[in-house]
């Protein structure tokens, strides 16, 4: 059972919550081990059961980007997906700030469901697509930025974009780990985006 993803689901809607277990339960290698419906189910969960990954609704009582803020500072090797209907792009830089590694529609399909749950455990941030483009509609296009990035910035950007620490970046491409900080500061300026997870967001719109 070691090698399960353990998954717990907090949603203030008892039926869409159940879907998603129904879901996640057919799922090789997934065990749900809990479930709830309030910020403070969620903290308690994380504490007592110990998933890998926690679904929080943002509107649970409570709040899901604070549970979210909670939960990533007391148990931060936990995985956070948000899972909302909520599209505005406040909504989706708070949660990411806050700790979470996913900002997920509900109205995604089950198997793309699935694929964002491995992703998330590889240590990858996701958002939907259309939230993405929205969040970071001030940032470069991804088509220009091959223009206003070197070579070597593309190479570390597409790395953050893969999921990599700064550390691995560093390891894949023969940098210090000192260095790649070095150019993520300077890609973070040219792209115009607050943080590293919104570089990655961007940096995953960028075709191989």
């Amino acid at each position: 059972m070691s090698s399960c993803i353990r998954i717990a689901v907090v949603d203030r809607d008892p039926i869409y919550r159940m879907g998603i277990v129904e879901a996640l339960k057919t799922i090789e290698q997934i065990v749900v081990v809990a479930q709830g419906a309030t910020a403070d189910d969620a903290v308690r969960i994380c504490m007592d059961a110990s998933p890998n990954i926690i679904f929080l609704g943002i509107r649970i009582q409570g709040g899901g980007i604070s549970a979210t803020r909670t939960i990533s500072a007391a148990n931060p090797e936990i995985r956070i997906i948000i899972l909302t209907s909520l599209e505005g792009g406040d909504y989706v830089r708070s949660a990411l700030q806050a700790g979470a590694h996913a900002y997920i529609l509900k109205s995604i399909a089950g198997p793309q469901l699935v694929d964002t749950v491995h992703a998330v455990r590889r240590g990858e941030t996701l958002v939907s697509p259309t939230l993405a483009a929205r969040l970071l509609s001030g940032a470069s296009n991804a088509g220009d930025l091959d223009m206003c990035l070197t070579h070597r910035e593309m190479q570390v950007l597409k790395g953050v974009g893969g999921g990599l620490t700064n550390k691995e970046v560093a390891r894949e491409l023969g940098l210090s780990e000192k260095t790649v900080k070095h150019y993520m500061s300077i890609i973070m300026e040219k792209l115009q985006v607050r943080n590293r997870v919104e570089a990655a967001i961007l940096a995953r719109q960028i075709k191989p």
